[in-house]
């Protein structure tokens, strides 16, 4: 027998599970996802602490969820696993899918940035960012090196870049919506770039007036390291 309870904190839908997580339970659990896209809150963070078993399939649905809610904008997080669910988690390796943190609280705040606006670098401030194509064709095109750039926003997913592209480059081709790149970039104007290093995908580009690109792209899962770094910059910078 599963209990699903939800509350609300700070913006954020948190649902504790009490009781037995298998796939009898999964249609009630779906159904809760699918009320908070409909409401349109979309951040939600489950609390394990009361949840004594997750199944692999219970943990298949979490992972849906949260591919559920990122297409709407949204993220979904898992806190204060332990015992048989945590052995689970490992075991499948879905750290890399979905981010579990020891306690509900420390799940709220980093939910809390998800949707938070980008960042403009200051006026006149320039921080060094180096990116490189990851994909055949674009390398093809615009060579395999680290290109310089300077970062120009950022957000807990997002950020974006100014590249003074080379001249009778084809920027539409280059940087074409889902093309893969590395980045690497500094938070301390005049240090080499590696204070945020992270793979990512072009979701716009736009020309810029002076004849290069400004690039929008989505950060791929940053680790907690980048993410404690971006938001220090975010705090020193709004």
């Amino acid at each position: 027998m599963l209990e699903i309870e939800k509350t609300e904190k700070d913006g954020i839908i948190c649902i504790a599970l009490k009781g037995e997580f298998t796939p009898e339970q999964i249609l009630d659990f779906n159904a809760h996802i699918e009320q908070a896209v409909s409401d349109e809150k979309t951040k939600i963070l489950v609390d394990a602490a009361q949840a004594p078993f997750i199944n692999s399939t219970a943990f298949g649905a979490l992972v849906r969820a949260r591919g559920t809610l990122r297409a709407a904008g949204g993220e979904l997080a898992l806190a204060a696993l332990s015992g048989m669910p945590k052995d689970t988690f490992e075991v499948l390796q879905l750290g890399g899918m979905i981010k579990s943190f020891a306690t509900v609280a420390d799940g709220v705040e980093s939910l809390k940035w998800v949707d938070a606006p980008a960042t403009a670098v200051p006026e006149g401030a320039e921080f060094p960012l180096e990116f490189r194509f990851r994909g055949h064709d674009e390398t093809i095109v615009a060579g395999a090196g680290w290109q310089s750039a300077a970062l120009h926003s950022i957000g807990e997913r997002e950020l974006q870049f100014l590249w003074a592209a080379p001249e009778g480059l084809d920027l539409f081709r280059v940087f074409a919506p889902e093309t893969r790149v590395e980045i690497r970039a500094s938070f301390e104007p005049g240090t080499p770039p590696g204070d945020l290093v992270a793979s990512a995908t072009v979701l716009n580009m736009i020309p810029a007036p002076e004849g290069g690109a400004l690039v929008q792209v989505e950060l791929a899962d940053p680790d907690d390291a980048v993410r404690t770094a971006i938001r220090k910059f975010v705090r020193d910078h709004r």
